[in-house]
């Protein structure tokens, strides 16, 4: 668990100058109390906040779109000894209820999920497996029942849902502009923020499609697992 502090130190003469200054001040009535105005919000994290909302939006009210991503993740081991894997990834969305996710993991394990409408299909060639399932809704509530009931793993599930901006409004604590910079040879913005269990970095393609470009998510926990993943975006 990584922890930052910041350190202050007082040179003799400024010491001397905020003794003589709080003796001076006992000397004086106690000023009337006042109520504590409430912190204003740094321009830095109103600015991050409105555009991972925009993104947030967009994503959110886009009723279909494919893009492929990369991804890859660390595997932490008994020993704790991190191990990195990789995985390809083609997701395929149509509001309300259809998704489609092609995987191809490192090793070469083929992966695909879909969700027609009517049951969830899932198909894992190295495993020999082959198994279905009812879609209780929309794309919604059964992306909700495949991770959360079933138990099964589907990165970044979160920016598959139309309630996204609610999501994100919920779960977000703080959030930080980190830079300005460029990703596969666009402008993007670079954010930092945390939730009560992760901290995840997005960056934001400027622009009138501020779609995600990358993405970096570290939990919070002794044993860290870290995961990132980069996006292609394309038909939205």
């Amino acid at each position: 668990m990584t922890r930052r502090f910041r350190v202050f130190m007082l040179t003799a003469g400024t010491a001397a100058l905020l003794l003589a200054a709080g003796l001076a001040y006992a000397q004086q009535p106690a000023p009337a109390r006042k109520v504590p105005a409430a912190a204003a919000v740094p321009e830095s994290q109103a600015q991050a906040r409105a555009i991972l909302m925009r993104m947030a939006d967009f994503l959110g009210g886009a009723q279909r779109f494919s893009v492929r991503v990369r991804g890859g993740y660390d595997a932490v081991q008994e020993s704790g000894q991190k191990i990195e894997f990789g995985e390809m990834r083609t997701v395929t969305l149509s509001r309300p209820d259809r998704l489609r996710v092609e995987g191809e993991r490192s090793d070469g394990a083929k992966t695909l999920t879909v969700f027609n409408g009517k049951e969830i299909v899932l198909i894992d060639e190295a495993s020999n497996v082959y198994a279905t399932a009812p879609q209780p809704g929309g794309l919604d509530d059964t992306i909700v029942h495949f991770v959360k009931d079933l138990g099964m793993r589907l990165p970044l599930a979160v920016l598959l849902v139309s309630q996204l901006p609610a999501e994100l409004k919920d779960r977000v604590r703080s959030i930080d502009y980190v830079e300005k910079t460029t990703i596969h040879g666009s402008s993007a913005h670079h954010l930092a923020a945390r939730t009560d269990t992760v901290d995840f970095q997005v960056w934001v393609a400027d622009g009138d499609q501020p779609l995600p470009q990358r993405v970096v998510i570290t939990t919070r926990t002794p044993r860290a697992r870290r995961s990132s993943g980069r996006s292609f975006p394309s038909g939205i």
